[in-house]
């Protein structure tokens, strides 16, 4: 068990996972092109999300939004439109990659040069 102060960080984000152990509601698997939404575990919140086969009827998911409590053994639940199409088990968490540098070309008031001084 981990106790921590610390445990939402911007450095700890994670935004993506690994699922198998697919079961969809449907006979066949859904097209997974489109607008879907993923529910994890049992709280309220819906993230838009895109999905992606994997080898060995895999799936990737990766949500738009942060879920830094995203965990292996965990329960994802899909969504089309308010209809519910299957689950699938979280096998791994995935990191999101970190956030880019600002640029002269994203943020000219961070990369200015400073003034000379008098």
């Amino acid at each position: 068990m981990y106790v921590s102060r610390a445990y939402y960080s911007a450095d700890k984000r994670r935004d993506a996972f690994l699922a198998g152990q697919l079961n969809w509601l449907a006979p066949g698997p859904p097209s997974l092109h489109g607008p879907l939404q993923c529910k994890v575990r049992h709280g309220p919140r819906a993230y838009a999300c895109a999905v992606a086969a994997e080898p060995g009827g895999r799936l990737r998911v990766t949500l738009q939004g942060d879920d830094q409590g995203l965990a292996a053994g965990q329960v994802a639940v899909f969504y089309r439109d308010g209809l519910c199409l299957g689950s699938a088990t979280i096998l791994e968490a995935l990191d999101a990659p970190p956030p880019p540098e600002p640029t002269a070309a994203c943020a000219p008031d961070v990369a200015a040069p400073l003034p000379a001084s008098a």
